[in-house]
């Protein structure tokens, strides 16, 4: 039931696991796997700590490089992260 309401927040993903459900149903009732591509629409709602990223040694770098003036979208080249990390 998770799925269903994640799902349903957006527009046209219901959809489209609807259509994706019913294709399965139809593959399994003629005894076959249906083959799928799997693609992505938007962004996973899991929020990402820095630690999940990035090892103790390039945070303190980061947080150093920061304290000495260097830029937020240096940094964020630099180490791979959003500016908003």
């Amino acid at each position: 039931m998770d799925i269903l309401r994640a799902y349903s927040k957006r527009a046209g993903l219901l959809e489209d696991l609807e259509r994706a459900v019913r294709g399965l149903v139809r593959a399994a009732k003629a005894g076959q796997q249906e083959r799928r591509n799997v693609s992505s629409a938007g962004a996973v709602n899991r929020v990402w700590a820095l630690s999940d990223r990035l090892s103790e040694d390039d945070i303190r770098g980061l947080v150093d490089g920061y304290r000495q003036g260097r830029s937020i979208l240096s940094l964020s080249k630099q180490y791979r992260i959003s500016a908003a990390a």
